[in-house]
């Protein structure tokens, strides 16, 4: 026989108050650019990752290790990096 009993800490809600962190990194930002491909290593773990990937990368920061980054931007001309006027 099995019985199921609610968690004390919540009381079957499933939320318990407590705040918790979604990223376990709180290290300062870095910056980083990706390749022609949109491959990026990340400065905070080493790891390369597509920037297209929604499951590794918000667009803020890296999913696996939570490293914030900055991806530079071509703010010549019109801010997309072709000139010839």
């Amino acid at each position: 026989m099995y019985v199921l009993g609610a968690c004390p800490a919540c009381t079957g809600s499933g939320i318990t108050g407590e705040v918790e962190r979604y990223f376990l990194s709180d290290t300062s930002e870095a910056t980083a650019a990706p390749d022609a491909e949109g491959w990026l290593r990340c400065p905070g773990c080493g790891i390369a990752f597509s920037t297209r990937d929604p499951h590794r990368w918000t667009g803020y920061r890296h999913l696996r290790c939570g490293q914030r980054i900055q991806i530079p931007t071509n703010d010549a001309s019109s801010g997309t990096g072709i000139s010839g006027d």
